[in-house]
């Protein structure tokens, strides 16, 4: 059996304290994860430009930045990485409307059960594709 690698997570998160929760929740099995925060525009486009990423992990509302402004710019780069919802603040007509527009799954931050698992079946159906 090999070894796992590590994760590479590309955060579009405006919040610190909801960051480091994040990061916790993504090593608490003993995953190595490799996380780069961005909360502009701006970041995002030069955090795109540099290869390696497995999954995209974007909260949906921030100051001066949407999380659907975010994934346009991930369509603009035209990558195939998993482009997942990760917020407090998304109801489920704009879950919805995410997931039409592209984005791969949402997950509450009140309930982050599903995250592990929602990321793995995403970057496993990326890496097959």
């Amino acid at each position: 059996m090999g070894e796992v690698p590590p994760l590479h997570v590309l955060l579009v998160e405006d919040s610190a304290d909801d960051a480091a929760l994040l990061e916790r929740h993504l090593r608490r099995d003993g995953q190595e994860v490799v996380l780069h925060r961005v909360d502009s525009a701006g970041g995002l486009r030069q955090a795109l430009a540099a290869p390696g990423w497995d999954v995209v992990l974007c909260d949906y509302a921030m100051p001066g930045f949407s999380g659907m402004e975010a994934l346009e710019l991930l369509h603009e780069h035209a990558l195939d990485i998993p482009f997942i919802f990760v917020s407090g603040r998304m109801g489920e007509d704009v879950a919805v409307d995410a997931m039409r527009a592209g984005a791969a799954d949402y997950i509450t931050k009140g309930s982050l059960k599903r995250l592990v698992p929602a990321i793995q079946r995403e970057v496993r159906d990326a890496r097959i594709r």
